[in-house]
């Protein structure tokens, strides 16, 4: 099952490997649970960067 999360990250994907990027990263809020676990089951890495409210997470792209 996909939902519009998953459509909407496949296509940042694509366009950071049409892009040559070998990083893409997003600042969800500390508190949104949904989006860290969404984060982390999609292969995500948890950085231990904050800035306020919000928490950086990346993940790297193979661009091969």
């Amino acid at each position: 099952r996909k939902g519009i999360g998953q459509l909407l990250m496949n296509q940042a994907y694509l366009y950071a490997r049409e892009n040559k990027l070998e990083k893409v990263i997003g600042w969800p809020k500390k508190l949104n649970k949904n989006v860290k676990f969404f984060f982390l089951n999609d292969g995500w890495k948890e950085s231990k960067d904050e800035f306020g409210d919000y928490k950086l997470f990346y993940k790297e792209i193979n661009i091969d």
